[in-house]
Parts: C-alpha cells; structure tokens; sequence
C-alpha cells in the first residue's frame, strides 16, 4: 500500500503525459481493446488472435517435448557435439547455466518472449543486444583470465561456493538466530561467486546508478516542470495527452486520497514493526527506505515508462540493506504506475481502477499460483536445490535470494567493503553514476542533428550496463532469435508495413504470449513433473541422452 501510494502521488509525472505510454503494455490494450469493441474490423482481430494463439499452442510443444533441439539451435555446437569446455561456456544455451548462447537460436516462444521483441521499441532492444554483445566478450574474458580464481569453479551459477569448489556450508558459519559465528567462520572460510556472476552483480549496479543519472540528466526538465511548486502533489500539471484528455469526463481520485493512503500504511508498517517487543526494523530505517523507494521510483519509473525496461533494484538495494537494514517497495510502485495506465488507455473511470488496485492488493494471498508453487516446489526439490539445475527446473532465482541473504546480510563487511575479495561489486554503483555523462555531453555540444549527437542520444547507459550482465543465469538459447525478430518486428514492419504494424503487430505478441502460456502450464503439469511424475520422452538425435539438447555438453545420461 505504500508503493500504491507513492504511484497516485506520482500520476501527473509518470502516467497521464504522452512521454509515458508503458510499450509493454500496448500488447494488453490491443487484445483487451479486440476483445471487448465489436464491428467488422475488430471481428477480424479476433480472428487472427485466435488463430495465432491456437498456432503457437500446437507448436510449442513441440520444442518444449519431443524436440528440445528446438529450444536452442547452435551449428557451433551441433558440429562439436559436447567435446569442448570452451564452446559450450560459450555457445552453449540449452540447459540452465550451460553457456551465454553466442549465435544461438530458439524456435520457442516461451523462451524468446523474455526478450520482448515485438514490444520494446527498438531503441530499447538496440541498447539491450549492445550490452550482450558487451557482455559476450567480458564475461568469457574474465572467466579465461582467471579473475576472482574463476577457473577453479563452474563457469555459471548463482550459487555460493566453498574453497573447495563445492557448495559452501552456510550452515556451518549461522547461529540458530541466523546471525554470524565468526569462530566458525574463520574454520570454514568465506564463501566464493563464479566469476560471472559476481560480473554480473557489477553490472547490475554500474545500471542502478547508471539510472539515477541518466534520468537526472535527460529528463530535467520534465522533473523541474512536475516538482517545481510542489505542483505534482496538487495534479495541477497541464497535460495536452489525447487519451488524458478523454479521462477527465470521469471523476478524478484527488491526490490526498493517495497520499491519506501512504501516511497510513507507513503508520501501520511502523507499528507493525514494533508488535514483537523487539522492534523487526527500526522506524527510522523504515523512514530511509520509504525515501529512497520514492526517489527510485522516479528514476526507474522514466525509464520503464519510455522504454519498457524495467531496472534490477535488487543487488544495490541487498547491498544498501547489508548495512543498514533491507526494506524497498519501489518494484511496487513501478506495478501501480503500470496498471494506472492500463487505465488510462482503456478509458476505465479512475476510481473504478483505485478500487480495483485496492482489492487486488487485500485479496492476493487468495492467489492459486500459491498452491501451484507449493506442488512444484515439493515434487522437484532436489533439482531446485540443485546449483546447476536442468533446462526444465532451475532453482537460479532463488538461489541467488539465499546467496544474497547470506553472503550480504551476514558476511557484508567481510566480502564487499574497500580490500576485500568483492568491493568492486559494492563500488559499481558509484562508478555507475559517470556513464551517462559523455553521452549527455556529447549530445548537448555535437551539432544538433549531427550523427554524434542522434548516438549519443540513442545510448541508453543503464540498458547496456545491465545486459551487459545479463546472460550467466539459466537458458541463452533465445536471445539471437530475439535479435531477428525484434528487427524484423519494430524497423521493417514499423516502417515498410505501418498499417499491419499497426493492427497485429501488439495483438500478435498478446496471442503468442497466450498460446504458450497455456501449453507450458499444460505440459508442466502432465510430462514435466510440476505434480511429481515427470514423463520423458524418449531419446533421439534431437533429444539426446547423453548430452544436453543444444548438443554442447555431456551429460550423465
């Protein structure tokens, strides 16, 4: 409830001006828009969703089942069939932490829609595949190199490791309050990052202040015009924005609604946090972290807005919290700002849209994705435990939570402040604030209109940095597949097929999104194993036993 309330206060900034049109989002509009208006042209909308959704249900399982090859085709690896460490770290992309994907391509959409190619704008995507590109080069160079002793771990996991190479006994170093034994610690010794994930940490922070800049820099004037006067807290902005314009023959939610709404629940997360005898967080660290989610959810917010990309907050926030205390509810708002557009480019009243947020916030525990994850969970724990894990299950996510939890929040001055083994992961965040800096200065002292000027423009620094990043984390064999379609979909439709761009393009996204949705879920539960009985299907060259389905590793098949 704080983070609804930090996005009503932030409206006028972040959700009615045109600037702020949410591209992720078109996709929802269209099929809700073909869904709901009838006449002849949205019956054939209907139609081309249909068939494409009944299309890519039938395919998808296809690559998910029988044909896992599909999932990740790479000729590279095809021809080495699993005999080299080096091509399959990467080429590799089959199987969760397998490789970084060089030049590999996916036929499924469940694995390509990550990369949102028929959604983001392609300035977004441009600045994502330069990151990767990046990335290719600095995560294998690093990991040859031997930084942070790479060689004596596997080349990608999220796990925490012990100078052994195994899985580090955290147990061994937590007392039973889960609070730090430094006499066994200094038996046990620290724990230890593959050498790609903790580039990855890095890369993740040189975005988050990478972020703060940019958008203080490139969108001042937007920010000066919101917080000039206090006007934002008055929604008193002049807002010329067409689908704005039709919303105002509603009954507006007056500001103090929102920010009734966020004086409250502080008040209750507070009180809350002293009902123990012993307060869980003390109210100023809530009073800190509420600040700072508010500031980042301008930030990040500008940028989610204008491209669609949402910024990790994750490891700064962890490292932030390793020494003071954790609390950040920025993801929150960023959700709220979301669907407070929705509303607006659906016409829904907006007190209907309140209320309808305000529900949804009490009622989701009643969510049946819980008893879905308990089933999953139960029935595949080994492998979700498991720091490589399978192409199917991977535990990577959570993983990385509890390498965070323990690595951040007992053994932070150990591990990441100046001299020791990880500072620069901590220092990535000051060292961020100076990328978008020869950019901006660039564009503004180039020539207007000149190609230095319009580059230094299209650079996206907190993109780039973060995909940079971005691929030593599960599956890779999509990203290529992206790369093509996301070309083909927002510059050769865009610009030669406007008017079916136009039409499908955002519907056809929706239907694909939908299809495969609804096939995985079906195969999770019938062949996967999600219930606890894993039908496989049987070996063959596109389905080897012994090697991973890209073809570029071995396997105890």
């Amino acid at each position: 409830m704080i983070g609804y309330g930090i996005a009503g206060v932030l409206r006028t900034l972040l959700v009615y001006p045109t600037y702020a049109f949410y591209p992720t989002y078109i996709s929802v509009v269209n099929l809700l828009q073909s869904l709901h208006y009838g006449g002849a042209l949205n019956h054939k909308r209907r139609r081309y969703f249909w068939m494409v959704f009944g299309a890519i249900f039938f395919w998808e399982w296809i690559p998910q089942y029988p044909f896992p090859l599909l999932t990740a085709i790479s000729l590279i690896c095809i021809i080495d069939n699993g005999r080299g460490t080096f091509v399959r770290n990467l080429f590799g992309a089959g199987s969760s932490n397998e490789g970084i994907g060089l030049l590999s391509f996916s036929t499924s959409w469940t694995l390509i829609t990550q990369g949102s190619p028929l959604v983001w704008p392609l300035q977004t995507q441009v600045n994502s595949y330069l990151g990767m590109l990046i990335g290719y080069i600095v995560l294998t160079t690093t990991y040859y190199a031997n930084t942070f002793d790479a060689r004596s771990l596997v080349f990608m996991s999220t796990s925490l490791f012990g100078s052994d190479g195994g899985t580090y006994n955290q147990s061994a170093i937590l007392t039973p309050d889960n609070t730090l034994n430094k006499t066994a610690l200094e038996a046990v010794g620290l724990p230890r990052y593959t050498s790609t994930y903790a580039i990855s940490m890095m890369c993740y922070n040189f975005s988050f202040g990478a972020a703060i800049v940019h958008v203080l820099l490139w969108h001042w004037a937007d920010l000066k015009t919101a917080f000039g006067g206090l006007r934002i807290l008055r929604g008193t902005n002049d807002i010329d924005d067409p689908h704005y314009l039709e919303m105002k023959k509603y009954r507006e939610v007056p500001q103090w609604w929102y920010i009734l709404l966020f004086v409250v629940a502080l008040g209750v997360g507070i009180g809350c946090s002293y009902t123990t005898g012993k307060a869980l967080l003390p109210w100023w660290s809530i009073l800190l972290f509420t600040a700072l989610s508010s500031l980042l959810a301008v930030c990040l917010g500008f940028i989610m807005a204008t491209t669609g990309f949402s910024i990790e907050i994750k490891n700064p926030i962890q490292l932030l919290a390793a020494f003071i205390h954790p609390e950040t509810r920025s993801y929150q708002t960023l959700a709220m700002l979301q669907d407070l557009k929705l509303g607006q480019y659906t016409k829904l009243p907006p007190r209907a849209t309140f209320a309808s947020q305000m529900a949804g916030s009490r009622d989701r525990p009643a969510s049946p994705a819980y008893p879905v994850m308990i089933s999953i969970v139960n029935a595949n724990r080994a492998v979700l435990l498991d720091p490589l894990g399978t192409r199917v299950w991977s535990g990577w996510i959570i993983q990385g939570y509890n390498s965070s939890s323990v690595a951040l929040g007992a053994l932070g001055k150990e591990l990441f402040i100046f001299g020791k083994p990880y500072y620069l992961v901590a220092f990535a965040i000051f060292i961020g604030f100076a990328f978008p800096v020869p950019f901006w200065l660039a564009h503004r002292y180039a020539r207007p209109g000149s190609r230095v000027a319009r580059a230094a423009r299209y650079i996206n620094t907190p993109i780039v940095a973060l995909y940079a990043g971005y691929l030593p984390y599960s599956v890779n064999g999509q990203w290529w597949s992206c790369f093509v379609i996301g070309f083909a979909a927002q510059w050769w439709a865009r610009s030669r097929r406007p008017v079916w761009f136009k039409k499908y393009n955002y519907l056809t996204s929706a239907a694909l999104d939908g299809g495969s949705q609804v096939i995985l879920f079906i195969l999770s539960f019938a062949v996967f194993g999600a219930s606890g009985n894993a039908v496989a299907f049987p070996n063959w060259w596109g389905n080897p036993a012994n090697l991973s389905v890209d073809r570029c590793a071995l396997t105890d098949g």
